[in-house]
């Protein structure tokens, strides 16, 4: 039924809205509990947290010049009252000095990791897209949906309070074109890839925190290729001593190609260490021992498990039909 009213609005079925009809079957029958969400003044005190997950750098990566990236991924800026801390000019808000990287998956939702915006009572959460360190476009985040548990889920999705213009071929500009990625949507058990597509596959995480050259927060976007292994229901990843992962890439997307198309597999979520330092490290982790920990791999969420909950999202907020019809235009 949930196709055949598809069908009579776009003449025939489209993949993702009978990816959409068999997932929300699940979600009907399987999980009827209700997604609830908060707005920044409903967010849960910070006392209230567990403890906080590690924020990430990208190290050893390169700068990412391609313009289409820097339309997809955001930074996820968390603002405090005007009273608390320094002036940023034109956004007439206060930054809290700290951010996450994020990923926009339709003209109005964004996913980012669930520490990121876990305890910001009373903030305003901003999402910026950038071109060249340039502000291109930004919006406030109107609602958002944390999905988090200790060793486990830890992702965020915001609602923006206006929809961003995406797949729009009369925008010349490249700094102006503003893009989706795609969400791993298939048959609503397997998500269509299997555990072995994704350890086979070809996949880049991408983030805005620092790296070796600049050891402050500086809106660079930078790319990383890694190897993903599934250790269900998280991805995970082993780094070179040439690759870390800390503030700042939070949230970031890992994006795995197949047949030429670019897949949302994983969102950034911590990092692992085996060994440690009496001498400082990039990161300024600190182990039990009051040694610096070298970081030496990356956990991240696996969007395959998270699909039916995304949809479920969307489809609370009226943004299913504007998920199928962003798709129908990028892909």
């Amino acid at each position: 039924k949930c196709c055949s009213w598809y069908s009579l609005r776009y003449i025939c079925c489209p993949p993702i809205a009978q990816a959409i009809c068999e997932v929300s079957i699940v979600i009907l029958h399987c999980t009827p509990r209700r997604v609830t969400s908060v707005t920044s003044r409903d967010a849960p005190s910070w006392s209230a947290m567990a403890e906080r997950p590690l924020h990430h750098i990208l190290y050893g990566g390169h700068d990412h010049i391609w313009s289409r990236n820097k339309s997809i991924i955001v930074t996820v800026d968390c603002f405090n009252s005007p009273r608390r801390t320094r002036h940023v000019r034109g956004h007439g808000y206060n930054v809290r000095n700290e951010y996450c990287t994020g990923s926009l998956i339709s003209r109005q939702v964004v996913i980012t990791a669930g520490h990121c915006i876990q305890g910001k009572r009373g903030s305003t959460l901003m999402v910026n897209f950038l071109d060249k360190k340039k502000l291109v476009l930004f919006r406030t985040v109107r609602k958002f949906y944390i999905f988090r548990q200790h060793n486990g889920p830890d992702i965020a999705l915001l609602l923006l309070t206006r929809p961003v213009t995406v797949c729009d071929p009369e925008r010349r500009n490249s700094s102006e074109r503003f893009e989706i990625l795609r969400l791993p949507l298939g048959n609503p058990l397997r998500s269509g890839w299997s555990d072995r597509d994704v350890e086979n596959a070809k996949c880049v995480m991408y983030g805005y925190g620092r790296n070796e050259k600049h050891l402050k927060l500086d809106y660079r976007l930078r790319s990383m290729p890694i190897k993903l292994k599934v250790r269900s229901p998280e991805l995970i990843s082993d780094l070179s001593k040439h690759q870390k992962i800390c503030e700042g890439d939070s949230g970031g997307p890992v994006v795995c190609m197949r047949n030429g198309i670019r897949y949302l597999i994983g969102i950034s979520t911590s990092v692992t260490s085996k060994l440690s330092s009496k001498r400082p490290q990039l990161c300024g982790l600190k182990t039990v021992h009051g040694q610096y920990a070298i970081v030496t791999g990356a956990k991240f969420y696996d969007i395959r498990h998270g699909v039916p909950r995304i949809l479920r999202f969307l489809s609370v907020h009226n943004q299913l039909n504007n998920l199928i019809d962003d798709y129908a235009k990028c892909f």
